[in-house]
């Protein structure tokens, strides 16, 4: 395999790095209108999940945007308002004092990580499995709340440039921002190889589909009674 040739590396890695622009690109657009994120987000991980790195990634991703969209944006709004509960927390942690405001502080912190966890979770159960609403929810907070470390970690992937942006403006602007047009890709397809090895393990016998079973992850006790 020659370096320059169609198939040599380089043309491999640039070949990746357009598709993985473009795939971010149309997840950022799907998300302008914010009513729309849950399926934008459900959308670029069933793309990964399904594994499809030739010319068809991109119809992938608006087929699951489509298929999922209904339900997706469902759970996205019912997602919401916990997350604006806890905005007027911080709101109101940084506006006003209050008695024993180092208490207050630490409980709303670890009760955004353990709500961000379980965040880190809906989506990517909505793209895999064919549930209902109330399941996937359960689920994600089954896995939310087990698997806390590693859902942190998925929404510090999610978030990193904001985050190096916040600690480190000068490293931002210096490297980070020429990472930000893929960004959104890339760490959705690591996101997606942690949670692919967490649902082998919660389910070994899948054969890697969609809607395999009815209630979804059996080892995290979802089915319907």
């Amino acid at each position: 395999m020659r370096l320059f040739s169609y198939d040599g590396i380089l043309a491999q890695i640039l070949r990746y790095l357009v598709r993985l622009f473009l795939l971010t690109l149309c997840h950022t657009l799907c998300c302008l209108p914010v009513v729309t994120f849950g399926a934008a987000s459900t959308a670029i991980y069933a793309a990964f999940f399904q594994n499809r790195w030739d010319e068809g990634l991109i119809r992938s991703y608006f087929s699951a945007f489509r298929d999922n969209f209904k339900q997706a944006t469902t759970l996205w709004l019912i997602a919401l308002l916990p997350l604006l509960l806890l905005a007027g927390d911080y709101y109101c942690l940084f506006a006003y004092d209050f008695v024993n405001e180092d208490i207050a502080w630490v409980v709303t912190v670890l009760i955004s990580l353990v709500y961000l966890s379980m965040l880190s979770f809906l989506f990517p159960l909505q793209a895999r499995y064919e549930n209902p609403g109330r399941i996937t929810i359960r689920n994600a907070m089954i896995l939310g709340v087990g698997l806390l470390p590693l859902g942190v970690f998925m929404n510090a992937m999610n978030v990193l440039p904001a985050l190096i942006y916040l600690i480190s403006p000068e490293l931002y602007s210096g490297v980070m921002v020429w990472w930000v047009p893929i960004w959104w890709g890339l760490a959705a397809q690591i996101n997606s190889w942690i949670l692919m090895r967490v649902f082998r393990r919660l389910q070994p016998e899948s054969d890697g589909g969609r809607g395999e079973e009815a209630g979804g992850l059996a080892d995290v006790d979802t089915h319907e009674s």
